[in-house]
């Protein structure tokens, strides 16, 4: 009894880890105008993981990735800028170019999947 018990537990354990590791998430990269930083006027090479993305000004992109650990890493200017960031339970991402490339803390935000 108790054996078969455990066995309930372990299998729901892992339910809830493989629901986390496999769930995909979309992450929307803009290059446009937000708070007081101005659009690139350029189109941007940006890295989601393993999806590159070209990214011109005024415009959005989206890149589909699966769990909750990821990196950006955007080209501007002969520099590269590299962020990690973590993706909530339902939630898609929203990642600010501009305000990326200028040290901004607020160049992330999230937006429910169910909306």
């Amino acid at each position: 009894m108790i054996i078969r018990l455990m066995f309930i537990v372990l299998l729901f354990v892992l339910g809830i880890i493989l629901f986390n590791i496999g769930q995909q998430h979309k992450v929307y990269v803009d290059n446009k105008s937000f708070k007081n930083y101005d659009y690139i006027n350029e189109t941007l090479e940006v890295k989601v993981d393993d999806v590159t993305l070209k990214v011109r000004k005024k415009s959005r992109k989206v890149a589909k990735v699966v769990g909750t650990n990821h990196k950006i890493v955007v080209k501007y200017n002969d520099q590269i800028i590299e962020k990690k960031f973590k993706t909530p339970i339902n939630q898609h991402v929203i990642i600010n170019i501009p305000a990326l490339i200028n040290g901004d803390d607020e160049f992330i935000s999230y937006k429910n999947m169910r909306e």
